[in-house]
């Protein structure tokens, strides 16, 4: 792979590369694992230009940083539009009943994040959404329009508790070494409500089997640890629905611009069902 050899080359990168071995992991970008002469291992993340439209990539090298300075993220030693490095981390599988505890640590570090970013705009990125999916001529959009619409009025229907937020919880992010888990990939990182943060755990399938903490409670008391001078409203039974299918909408719609994302079909009609079901 000189091609990717010369790239790093251009781009800073000065380790004397013995291998490179493309890595089946993501869904928007490419990834290598680069090894030295030296011995020397690095995740290369080359960064596609589909995403560009809806993320801020200063946002995300803001987040990476801090995340990498409170030691919950692989540390980064180049980041450009176009590539991401950062030290290798060898993954294994995390046992189950670690799991929750160590959601618990990366979450709670996650909030305390000395980083401002600005709240995301539902119905901003939705209209985003809406645009960029209108030349595709889908017939199903207006279906999941409607639904992501009433569902921000739900998410909105009491008192809405803010915090730095994640937004992109699944096993595919979290990275073990047998000792410390890591977060990664923080492309989607926004001030957001935390119902969504909520949300983003449920549907990523790491809360299945959570046992010791209410969850609802236990990210609001995370986030209220995190901003001690701001009183932090609890989330209701109407938030939780309004997010969990407002994050399933946004999902939708990520896939109809991601089709070449593995199983993108069958996760567009798989949501899409899911999105039928909901009666706001």
């Amino acid at each position: 792979m000189q091609w990717l050899e010369g790239l790093l080359k251009s781009a800073g990168f000065q380790e004397p590369i013995e291998s490179i071995q493309a890595l089946h992991m993501g869904l928007s970008n490419q990834h290598y694992k680069v090894v030295s002469t030296q011995g020397s291992a690095w995740h290369v993340r080359l960064l596609t230009d589909k995403t560009q439209a809806w993320l801020n990539r200063q946002h995300e090298r803001t987040v990476w940083q801090a995340a990498a300075k409170a030691a919950i993220s692989p540390t980064p030693v180049l980041m450009s539009d176009e590539l991401s490095v950062c030290q290798w981390v060898e993954q294994r599988s995390l046992p189950e009943h670690l799991l929750e505890g160590h959601l618990d640590r990366l979450i709670s570090e996650f909030a305390k994040l000395e980083v401002s970013l600005p709240k995301m705009e539902l119905d901003a990125r939705l209209s985003l959404y809406q645009q960029l999916c209108q030349p595709l001529g889908l017939s199903a959009e207006a279906q999941v329009a409607s639904v992501a619409k009433r569902a921000i009025v739900q998410l909105n229907s009491a008192p809405v508790a803010w915090g730095l937020c994640h937004l992109d919880w699944h096993s595919g992010n979290l990275l073990y070494d047998g000792l410390d888990c890591y977060l990664i990939d923080y492309e989607y990182a926004a001030t957001a409500p935390l119902a969504l943060e909520l949300a983003s755990l449920m549907l990523g399938g790491l809360l299945g089997k959570a046992k010791k903490y209410d969850w609802t409670q236990r990210i609001v008391d995370i986030h209220q640890d995190a901003q001690p001078t701001t009183e932090l409203a609890p989330i209701t039974q109407r938030q939780m629905q309004g997010a969990l299918a407002l994050m399933q909408c946004y999902s939708w719609y990520w896939y109809q611009l991601m089709p070449q994302a593995p199983d993108a079909q069958t996760q567009s009609e798989t949501l899409l069902s899911d999105i039928s079901n909901w009666n706001f």
